[in-house]
């Protein structure tokens, strides 16, 4: 019997240590119950890390398109065409 990793990996939890500023840990403690304080830091920090990676992933794209040729309207219209006739064969 084989084990999923990626959702093995979903059930362990890491202790890790990082400084964070004397106004957030005072709102995580005024807002946030201590047994949810943990769970609220993770998906806080996951969208905050989804976010970067769109960010770096649209300024790769935005990098490619202005590397890649401009295609003609027109010529794109012609491709688009074609290509949806093909489909409804």
């Amino acid at each position: 019997m084989s084990i999923n990793k990626d959702k093995a990996s979903k059930n362990y939890s890491y202790r890790i240590n990082f400084m964070i500023d004397q106004e957030v840990k005072e709102s995580l403690e005024q807002y946030v119950p201590s047994g949810m304080r943990s769970r609220v830091v993770n998906d806080a920090l996951k969208k905050e890390l989804d976010m970067l990676k769109r960010k770096q992933l649209t300024t790769e794209l935005l990098d490619l398109r202005r590397k890649s040729i401009k295609a003609d309207d027109v010529i794109m219209q012609d491709l688009i065409r074609k290509d949806r006739s093909r489909d409804s064969v």
